[in-house]
């Protein structure tokens, strides 16, 4: 059975996670191994539950405990059949009135519910693009509400895995998880600090980038090349020197005059559907 249990503060260790301000000190709570990640609403959770993710205990307004029930019990289920758990384990459920947990975890909690969850270790970059045909490839995308809606524009139109070069922003945040509905759960994808493994695998390189040798994305589109991988750079200062060199590719959107360039998601969403229908 679930346990409720009714919280005032968090300065238990196991309730501290979710009023800790950086979410760094999560991702490397449990080192070398994995950390932790904090998922926010029902959806999020139930996406990250369904790809394997396993829940540590939840943290429920009061009012939501019974509209959640069916959430409770999913989370129970798999938390009593982990292997490091037995049979009489109880599955912690924390909860708290509105202004208790907006006081103590510095935010409001407007859709009810956050999960802490265990990580998982990346999977290996050859295993996720054996079969792939569209990839993205993120280099140093550091906007966290960007990584999330990028990664559910890819979900949504067809792209078959996400590489993340450099310095990214995390996934697995819990501001990119609810700009992205949880869609990371949803598609493949791990880290990469050499890009030439994606040349090995035959991937066409192409980025975007203000430069007058562009091809209109039309264009590209239109050279029906077998396994592209789309390079989107960093909001700032797009795609460094280096990474350009590697590209076989460089593509554009035209725009009307006065308008140089788009914000790097809403661009991602126009890109994979025109490469991809």
């Amino acid at each position: 059975m679930a346990e409720k249990i009714k919280v005032s503060d968090f300065t238990d260790p196991e309730t501290k996670i979710y009023n800790m301000r950086s979410e760094t000190m999560l991702y490397r709570m449990n080192e070398p191994a994995p950390g932790i990640f904090i998922s926010e609403t029902e959806l999020v959770i139930r996406r990250a539950l369904a790809a394997g993710y396993e829940p540590i205990s939840l943290l429920v307004l009061e009012n939501e405990l019974e509209n959640l029930s069916g959430l409770i019990e999913e989370c129970e289920k798999i938390f009593i059949t982990a292997d490091r758990y037995d049979e009489e384990a109880s599955f912690p459920v924390y909860y708290a009135a509105y202004e208790t947990i907006k006081d103590l975890i510095g935010f409001p909690l407007t859709r009810g519910v956050l999960c802490a969850m265990k990580r998982k270790k990346l999977p290996d970059v050859n295993s996720i693009i054996a079969n792939a045909r569209n990839i993205a490839v993120f280099c140093d995308i550091e906007n966290p509400t960007n990584t999330g809606t990028i990664f559910r524009n890819a979900a949504a139109l067809g792209i078959d895995a996400v590489i993340l070069h450099r310095n990214c922003s995390d996934p697995l945040y819990r501001r990119s998880l609810r700009a992205g509905m949880g869609c990371q759960f949803a598609i493949p994808w791990t880290s990469c600090d050499d890009l030439n493994v994606l040349k090995e695998n035959g991937f066409h390189f192409a980025a975007f980038a203000l430069r007058d040798d562009a091809l209109t994305l039309e264009e590209f589109a239109a050279e029906n090349i077998e396994k592209k991988a789309l390079l989107l750079g960093n909001e700032g200062f797009g795609l460094s020197d280096d990474t350009l060199a590697l590209c076989d590719s460089v593509i554009k959107i035209p725009m009307r005059e006065g308008v140089d360039s788009l914000n790097v998601a809403v661009a991602s969403g126009i890109a994979f559907y025109e490469l991809t229908k």
